[in-house]
């Protein structure tokens, strides 16, 4: 069970999609069945940063923030009975993306935790720049992490390389369960993870367990 799940999706990065095992694949990063659902365009990005872990730093304060905790750099939480986002955070770098690793606690010795919490940020020409982030008990979208697609009403485009511009292999069904080997990277406005069904998904179609 996913716990004190908050994914913080910024706009544009809304456009989950999936459909039967029949569906056939489009030139979008999903196949759209019903609704206009294939994302098109970069999210709101937030303030430029000189470093994926200075845009990690704002990003975890922002997180922390919305989820009614507070975040702190030590290697765990105060024992104040206020949760919190803790720790400097492990960075795996991509291809103009990054992620950071932080850790998440109850700020009590009877209270659940300790566990994760991602933060992914990008590079663009002006630096770099949080995208979003989510803390959960289980495993997440990062190497290594077993991930479902989730794209209701459509299919989720498996492409060849990273970018709405790359052949589509083929379109992955809704619920679909996809192991991230490799990644981030950030291409076209969008986030992307090399899968071991043996293409790259975008980040808005996969749901961690």
């Amino acid at each position: 069970m996913v716990g004190r799940l908050a994914i913080a999706v910024l706009a544009g990065l809304m456009a989950s999609c999936g459909a039967s095992a029949t569906a056939s694949p489009s030139s979008s990063a999903s196949q759209a069945t019903t609704a206009q659902s294939s994302p098109s365009s970069a999210p709101t990005a937030s303030a430029s940063n000189a470093s994926a872990r200075q845009a990690a730093t704002a990003g975890v304060i922002q997180l922390a923030a919305r989820l009614n905790e507070t975040y702190v750099a030590a290697t765990s939480c105060p024992l104040t009975g206020h949760p919190c986002i803790y720790g400097q955070g492990d960075e795996t770098d991509g291809v103009h993306a990054a992620y950071f690793n932080y850790g998440a606690g109850s700020g009590s010795s009877n209270g659940p935790g300790p566990h994760g919490c991602y933060v992914y940020v990008y590079e663009d020409g002006s630096g770099w720049h949080f995208l979003g982030g989510y803390c959960t008990q289980n495993l997440v979208l990062a190497v290594g992490g077993v991930n479902d697609v989730k794209t209701p009403g459509t299919c989720a485009n498996l492409r060849d390389s990273p970018g709405l511009s790359s052949k589509v292999i083929r379109c992955l069904p809704d619920a679909t369960q996809v192991e991230i080997d490799r990644g981030p990277t950030w291409l076209d406005g969008h986030l992307w993870w090399h899968v071991t069904a043996g293409g790259w998904l975008a980040h808005e179609n996969l749901l961690a367990h």
